[in-house]
């Protein structure tokens, strides 16, 4: 497993070229029954549809406005915040669903955080999530 973060500011990056992001998300036991069976259904369609080559919008990614991710060695709090402008087909998030950032300059994003939400909160129409890292167990 690669823990190299890409080098976004290198100097074979086009001027003016914007990191690529990538969330993904998993739903935490505090979601229920309810919430696993639709997630279940959205990825059974997602899976037919990709096979037959639709590319299907990613609502979670597509509302992401900021992100801000701070690696901290332990014994400290590793912790990333989002900053989302939900739409009607943003996905509820609930407290304990493990979201994993990626990242790339070019290329396939590679996983540079994995966390749970701690937090939401919202204001004026934005939503902020806060992940914990996985010390936040301890």
């Amino acid at each position: 497993m690669d823990l190299s973060v890409p080098d976004l500011f290198a100097a074979g990056s086009q001027p003016g070229l914007a990191p690529r992001v990538k969330l993904e998300r998993k739903t935490g036991a505090a979601s229920g029954f309810g919430g696993a069976l639709l997630d279940a259904a959205a990825g059974a369609a997602a899976g037919v549809a990709n096979s037959l080559g639709i590319a299907q919008p990613d609502p979670l990614t597509e509302s992401l406005s900021s992100l801000v991710v701070h690696l901290i060695g332990a014994p400290a709090l590793a912790t990333a915040r989002l900053r989302v402008l939900p739409r009607s087909d943003f996905p509820a998030l609930a407290l304990g669903d493990a979201i994993t950032v990626k990242l790339a300059d070019a290329g396939d994003p590679q996983p540079v955080f994995a966390g749970t939400v701690a937090k939401v909160s919202g204001q004026g129409g934005a939503l902020d999530v806060l992940l914990a890292g996985p010390a936040a167990k301890l």
